[in-house]
């Protein structure tokens, strides 16, 4: 199948993006997008080589995206600045200290599960797996229940062109 970058910025994409990444894992394992001007891995060997090639390789695409939304933060840094940020905060997130976030993340993750239990079929990915993360964020976050299942979207919304046309009706609501 024939992939162009405005694939990986569109509607479609924003929506469900598994089928593209589907494409690119296996036709287009190492791909170009054109338009934020960055390859694209999609394979595990691929990504892993990346992770351990930061000589070769740069995290400044975040700066376009997330970075737009959040201001500047280690995920757009290379080298010693993102090591010596990331030193302070991975030790947050192992071992007995990463225990204090059990009751956050259950809590998040029986939300999920109870909005798909009664279903006769339900998608893993779509309805769980991509759900999880926003809601873990919202929840430490302390945003009010109604508001919790809307920052995974806003989150997908990152960095594509009109980014909040289709949710911001939901920052306007009183949940609790």
């Amino acid at each position: 199948m024939t992939l162009s970058s405005t694939q990986l910025h569109d509607e479609e994409y924003a929506t469900d993006p598994l089928n593209v990444w589907r494409v690119l894992r296996d036709e287009h394992p190492v791909f170009y997008d054109s338009i934020d001007e960055v390859f694209v891995l999609s394979r595990y060997d691929d990504v892993r080589w990346a992770f351990t090639s930061p000589e070769s390789l740069s995290n400044r695409v975040y700066a376009r995206t997330v970075g737009k939304v959040f201001g500047a933060s280690m995920l757009q840094m290379d080298g010693r600045g993102h090591v010596d940020r990331r030193k302070v905060v991975a030790p947050q997130f192992v071992g007995r200290r990463l225990g204090r976030f059990d009751s956050v993340v259950r809590s998040a993750a029986l939300e999920v599960i109870n909005g798909v239990r009664d279903r006769d079929e339900f998608d893993l990915v779509a309805d769980v797996a991509h759900r999880m993360p926003g809601m873990v964020m919202a929840t430490l976050l302390g945003l009010p229940r109604g508001h919790r299942v809307h920052l995974g979207s806003l989150c997908r919304c990152i960095g594509y062109k009109e980014p909040f046309h289709h949710i911001e009706c939901y920052w306007t609501q009183s949940d609790d």
